[in-house]
């Protein structure tokens, strides 16, 4: 489409979102960390309202998965297997290649403590076990990622607040500040949209300020 540009390795954008030069005050900074997948613009937006930003605040994102459309964004950093090289997307189908062998095998073990009368309530606990050391998996690689991303560090140094919208980015906010103090990264979305409101209560001049 005219005005977009093309995916690079590991890095996708739909666009400068940024204000215009005139604008009368700097925009609020913000990156969020997201491990989910398929985002879409609809979900950009819930966040920039949730977070109550202004039209000229800058939102990047740093993420795990490729998006399922363009998104407006002033940048997004995709740091999973598919924005990176083939050696290391060849390295994560061998782990979704075990965890699929996990769950086959816990899948079957449900089945045999069915037939041993075993509890519905445990069959489930030991049906979710692999999924659950599966988020966790990817919650350590995507914090691992991040910490290891020099576009991420420039876009985490020059951020106002930084935040996860999920609870497996919430170890790479973790990470992120206690490797870079500088940046104001919060845990969750709505401590976040409080640190964008006094940025904005900064912004607005006082009444004496305007005053001839």
């Amino acid at each position: 489409a005219p005005g977009e540009q093309a995916p690079t390795a590991g890095l996708v954008s739909a666009g400068d979102a940024g204000a215009p030069a005139d604008s009368p005050s700097r925009p609020a900074r913000v990156v969020l960390l997201d491990t989910g997948r398929g985002v879409r613009a609809a979900t950009v937006q819930r966040w920039r309202e949730e977070l109550g930003m202004l039209p000229r605040d800058e939102l990047r994102l740093l993420s795990w998965q490729l998006p399922a459309e363009p998104l407006p964004l002033r940048s997004h950093d995709v740091l999973g297997p598919a924005g990176t090289d083939g050696a290391w997307a060849h390295v994560e189908r061998l782990r979704r290649s075990a965890w699929r062998r996990t769950r086959r095998a816990a899948i079957a073990a449900t089945a045999r403590a069915a037939q041993a009368g075993i509890a519905p309530a445990r069959l489930r606990q030991v049906g979710g076990n692999a999924d659950k050391v599966a988020n966790e998996g990817l919650s350590a690689r995507f914090a691992a990622a991040v910490l290891r991303s020099r576009d991420a560090a420039q876009v985490v140094r020059a951020a106002d607040v930084v935040a996860p919208v999920d609870l497996r980015s919430q170890r790479a906010a973790w990470a992120l500040a206690r490797r870079y103090p500088e940046a104001d990264t919060v845990s969750t979305v709505a401590a976040a949209s409080r640190i964008i409101a006094r940025l904005h209560q900064q912004d607005t001049p006082s009444p004496t300020a305007t005053q001839d």
